[in-house]
């Protein structure tokens, strides 16, 4: 069980689908089966899980042709460094960090 799946499970199921299409991204590329995950995974017919082989520029490439307009970062200083050199390459004219700070 990871503690930010367990604090953020019910938030992507309350968005408004109708208004907002949400992707979510997993830089875990192991299965991580918990009730927790799979219950963010069910949230989203944009579910992405990134291989621990790709680079940060594959990465952003792949955030750049989903064309998002917002992107939060929920790993922070707690997470792999690929995600402070994707936020760093601009992919999303708004990028906010949130959780995932020690």
């Amino acid at each position: 069980k990871h503690p930010l799946a367990f604090l953020m499970q019910d938030v992507f199921r309350l968005h408004n689908f109708d208004e907002f299409d949400v992707f979510l991204y997993s830089l875990m590329s192991n299965d991580d089966d918990s009730p927790e995950v799979l219950k963010i995974r069910n949230a989203t017919n944009n579910w992405k899980v990134f291989s621990a082989g790709q680079t940060s520029d594959e990465i952003a490439a792949s955030l750049q042709d989903d064309d998002l307009d917002i992107l939060i970062d929920l790993c922070g200083y707690t997470g792999t460094f690929v995600v402070s050199e994707i936020m760093a390459q601009r992919v999303a004219p708004t990028q906010i960090s949130y959780m995932g700070y020690p």
